[in-house]
């Protein structure tokens, strides 16, 4: 069982920082490389068939409220079903504010579907921007920074420690 003594020692939260930084990093950079590859996929006309909000719990009365669509699009005859917008996630404070995300959307309304080439199932309706990539690799690079920080220290006293009997030549 952690103890509340170990939950703060400086070298677990330098490795929390630091994987939470890498893992920052990691998700910025795949949004940006989804919305540069996806604002040069090819489109098609698809369809809206159904939209909704739902919310995702939190504690007491708050929550994210997350807009959902399934569209459907067709492809040298073969019939597609999505129901991603875009790739990064969209959620709202309030159901109204969600609702608002998906509004220029009617069902059985056309609308324009981004679709990847290599797998025609993959798509989108939303390009995005490359500003919350950008965001979170900005966020997740100073967390890392300030885990290498707190584990500068932790590895100095690491490593000065020796770990043999110097007085009697023996490990």
């Amino acid at each position: 069982m952690l103890t509340s003594s170990f939950i703060f020692k400086p070298a677990f939260l330098a490795v929390l920082l630091l994987i939470s930084g890498i893992y920052l990093m990691w998700t910025g950079v795949s949004g940006m490389l989804f919305t540069t590859r996806a604002k040069s996929w090819p489109t098609v006309l698809g369809t809206v068939h159904a939209k909704n909000v739902w919310k995702r719990s939190g504690r007491g009365d708050s929550g994210d409220y997350i807009p959902t669509m399934r569209y459907y699009y067709e492809l040298n005859g073969t019939p597609y079903s999505a129901e991603r917008i875009r790739h990064d996630s969209m959620s709202a404070g309030t159901k109204d504010e969600a609702l608002e995300m998906i509004a220029e959307y009617s069902v059985g309304m056309p609308t324009t579907v981004r679709y990847d080439p290599n797998n025609p199932s993959n798509a989108v309706l939303q390009v995005g921007s490359l500003s919350q990539g950008l965001t979170k690799l900005g966020i997740g690079l100073g967390v890392f920074l300030v885990g290498l920080l707190i584990a500068r220290p932790v590895w100095k006293n690491f490593n000065s420690k020796p770990y043999y009997n110097t007085s009697e030549g023996t490990f």
